[in-house]
Order: C-alpha cells, then structure tokens, then sequence
C-alpha cells in the first residue's frame, strides 16, 4: 500500500516523465533495429527520461515558452502599430516633430495599398487614359483609310489592349477571403455578367476554349470577342456599373472607381464598335501575351452547341 502511494506521489511530482512512460512500449517487438538509422527510429530509441531527469534545459524549455510568448507577441505589437511606424519614418526622413504623425500615416499606408496592387508610384491615370483614347483614334483613321478590318499586325491595337488591361487591373484585389478562393479580373467579370444575357455566348465561347489556362488568359479572349462583335463598351459599363461586385472586387482609388476616369473610358470603347475586327479566338497563346502579329488562326467565334456533347443529348 505504501509503494503504490510513493508511486503516485513521484507521478504527481513529475507529470512529464509520467507521460513519457505511458508513451513507451511495454515489450518490444521482437524487432528492434541494433542501430535506429530512420528518423523515427532515433525518436523512439531517444531517452527522453533521462534528459528530462538530468537536465534542467528539457524541463524547462517549454515552460520558457509559454511564459515569453505573451511578452514577445506584446513588444511585436506595440513595434508594428500605425503610432510607432509613423514615428520612426519621421525620424527616418528627418521629419520635425510638429508634422502631424496621421498625415505621414496615411502617407504609409497610399504606400502600402500601392504596393499591394502592384500599382507604381506616381502613376498617371489621366495620360494613360488619354494614351487610349489616341489608341483608339488612330485605329479609327487606320481602318478609314484602308477600309479593311482590324487584325492583330496593328500597333495601336496592340498597344489598346495593354493599357486597357493595365487599366482593369489596377487597384483589383487579387486574394479573396479564407474560403473565397484567388480573385483575379476574369473571376471579377464572371461575377458581374453572371445574369446578362446578351453577353452569355461570349462568356461560353471564352469557357470552351481548350487552349486558355489562366484567367489572364480568358479576360484577354473575352475582350477580343467583344472586340468583334462591337459590345467592349457596353460589357466594361455593365461590369463597373455593378457597384456591388466591383467595390468587393477593387480598392479605394481604383481608376475603375473614380467618378471621370470611368465614363471617359466608356466613351472610348464605345467609339469602337463601328469597326470591323479580324481576330482568330484560337491559335495564339493568350496566358502569356498578347498577339503582336497575325498567325492565321483558325476557328470561330460562335458559341458551342448544345447538340455537340453527348451529355446534352441525353438531356434532350
């Protein structure tokens, strides 16, 4: 009786060697390596009771943690709030301490946000607009003088779709929540022309193309589709105007947001519809640029059939 309480005082002296026993086998197998060469081998041939028993540092170690983990997460606080931050950059530029530490601040977090959007700072949206806007002019006069349509060996055309890509892209949160998944501007599209039906065959055609694999790939097919049949302007006002989704979708200070920039672009696009465009929907590799020259793509622009899949006839 004596020995079974002198065992459970020792347990209770000592919780973590009672652990450990009760961790370690009763018998061996029968089987036991003569040298644990596994990595797990070594874990369960090394004596942990002994190192628990003789040295302080194992006993230790874990209540160390514990107790200088609360102290730890308190200073990284208090380093990494906005008040320290704004003061440090004062003192960093030599800032006097009358400036405001809200001003600079802000200042930091424009920063920040730029950064994020991989926006470069001290950009022009108003030139690039205006660039556009040449863009679309020139494409114009192009297509009057030659009477030909539009194909992909235009330089203005080339240069078109990279500042309006550049232009849809700015200011786009590119990471959803924990379950939203990855955003990016073809998840933005879909979601705003999801209950439009004058753009559905687009949206179709762009889905059954076999060769885009990234959604940088599909926005820039949607675009050339639109492009052919003359609706750009009316699918980017449709998107935009869609006030929900597209202020889940972009930041404070998008271009796509601000009250000029917007109707300027539509009225751009929309000067685009008159014209003719040439532009194969396959045969060019969209995922890593845009067409620079004309390859002779094949295929069309009409939506897949229903009767094509044999899942839709069954249906039928």
């Amino acid at each position: 009786m004596s020995d079974i309480k002198a065992e459970g005082k020792s347990s209770a002296a000592n919780p973590l060697e009672d652990l450990v026993n009760r961790l370690k086998p009763d018998k061996m197998s029968g089987r036991a390596m003569k040298y644990p060469y596994t990595f797990t081998a070594k874990l369960a041939a090394f004596p942990y009771q002994m190192y628990i028993k003789h040295v302080w540092l194992f006993r230790y170690y874990a209540l160390g943690v514990l107790v200088s983990a609360p102290i730890f997460y308190k200073f990284q606080k208090m380093s990494c709030s906005p008040e320290n931050v704004a003061k440090f950059e004062a003192k960093r530029l030599g800032v006097k301490p009358t400036v405001s530490l809200t001003h600079i601040h802000h200042l930091l977090q424009e920063c920040v946000m730029m950064a994020g959007n991989k926006k470069p700072i001290g950009v022009n949206f108003e030139k690039i607009l205006q660039s556009l806007q040449g863009d679309v002019e020139n494409m114009r006069s192009e297509f009057n003088e030659s009477g030909c349509p539009i194909n992909d060996d235009s330089t203005h055309l080339h240069q078109f779709c990279e500042r309006l890509e550049f232009f849809l892209t700015s200011g786009l949160r590119e990471r959803g929540g924990l379950l939203g998944g990855r955003r990016d501007l073809w998840h933005y599209v879909c979601r705003c022309l999801a209950d439009r039906r004058n753009i559905h065959d687009g949206l179709r055609v762009v889905k059954a193309n076999t060769e885009l694999k990234t959604g940088v790939g599909r926005v820039r097919c949607l675009v050339r589709y639109c492009l052919v049949h003359g609706c750009l302007g009316d699918v980017i006002q449709q998107c935009v105007e869609n006030r929900g989704v597209t202020r889940q979708c972009y930041q404070d200070g998008a271009p796509l947001l601000h009250p000029t920039y917007a109707p300027a672009l539509y009225s751009s696009l929309y000067n685009l519809s008159d014209l003719k465009f040439d532009l194969p929907p396959s045969g060019y590799d969209l995922d890593m640029a845009w067409p620079a020259f004309t390859r002779g793509g094949i295929g069309s622009w009409r939506p897949p059939s229903r009767t094509m899949s044999v899942s839709s006839l069954f249906s039928q």
